[in-house]
C-alpha cells in the first residue's frame, strides 16, 4: 500500500492519502504515481469527476509567487483529456488556465531578465505570447488575453503592435464584454491596465505629454 497518497477525491478509506497534497509538485506528484503505478485519473475520482482540483493547485503556486510550479499545474490541467476524462473542460476554465499559464510564463520572463538570463528570457517571453494567442483564438470577445499580447510586445519593444492590442482591449472593455469566468478576475485591471500600458507606450514614442496624461488617468 502507498505511504502516502494525494487527497483529490473522497475514496474508500483504505484509498485515502496519510497527508493531503498541498505541499507536493507537480514533479512530486508525478513520481509518486509512477512509483506506485497509479493513474492520475484514479487520484481524482469518477472519470466525470471536474479536474478543477488541478487548476485550482495552480492559482494556489501562482499566489505565492511560485510560477514555475505554477505553470506546471495549469498546463497538466489543459492536458486533461489525455487522462481519460475526454473533452469535459469548459470554455470559461479553459480559457482562464491558458491566462493564467500566460502570466506564470510572463513573469519567468520578468525573473529571468532581472537575473540576466537572456535565454530563457526570450523563450518565457515566446511563451507566454503563445499562450495569450491560444486564449485570444478561443475567446475573442474577452479582453486579457489583448492586455497581455499588449504586455510582451511591449517587452519586444514593438509598440504598434501593442498599441493595436491595447486598444482592442479598451474596446472590449468599454463594450462589457467580460469573462463569463469571474473566480480570479480583479475588475480594477480593467480600468488601470490601460493606462499602465498606454503611459509605457507613449513614453517610448517620446510622446510626454500624452504619457503623463495617461499617468493621471491611473
Amino acid at each position: 500500500e502507498p505511504s502516502h497518497r494525494p487527497r483529490l477525491s473522497h475514496r474508500p478509506e483504505e484509498k485515502r492519502p496519510r497527508e493531503t497534497y498541498d505541499s507536493w509538485s507537480v514533479d512530486e506528484v508525478q513520481a509518486w504515481l509512477e512509483e506506485n503505478k497509479i493513474s492520475f485519473g484514479e487520484i481524482t475520482g469518477p472519470l466525470c469527476e471536474d479536474p478543477r482540483t488541478v487548476m485550482y493547485q495552480g492559482y494556489r503556486t501562482f499566489s505565492i509567487l511560485a510560477f514555475a510550479e505554477a505553470e506546471k499545474w495549469f498546463r497538466s490541467f489543459l492536458t486533461w483529456p489525455k487522462y481519460g476524462v475526454g473533452r469535459s473542460l469548459e470554455l470559461g476554465d479553459r480559457w482562464q488556465a491558458l491566462t493564467f499559464l500566460a502570466k506564470c510564463q510572463f513573469m519567468q520572463y520578468i525573473d529571468a531578465t532581472n537575473n540576466n538570463n537572456l535565454d530563457l528570457a526570450r523563450e518565457k517571453l515566446h511563451a507566454a505570447a503563445g499562450s495569450y494567442m491560444h486564449a485570444e483564438y478561443i475567446a475573442p470577445d474577452w479582453p486579457d488575453s489583448f492586455f497581455g499580447l499588449a504586455d510582451c510586445k511591449i517587452q519586444e519593444q514593438k509598440y504598434d503592435h501593442a498599441l493595436i492590442y491595447t486598444n482592442r482591449a479598451m474596446q472590449l472593455v468599454q463594450d462589457g464584454s467580460w469573462p463569463h469566468s469571474m473566480l480570479f478576475t480583479n475588475m480594477l485591471e480593467y480600468q488601470l491596465t490601460p493606462c499602465i500600458q498606454m503611459q509605457e507606450i507613449c513614453h517610448a514614442r517620446e510622446d510626454i505629454a500624452s504619457a503623463l496624461a495617461w499617468c493621471e488617468k491611473g
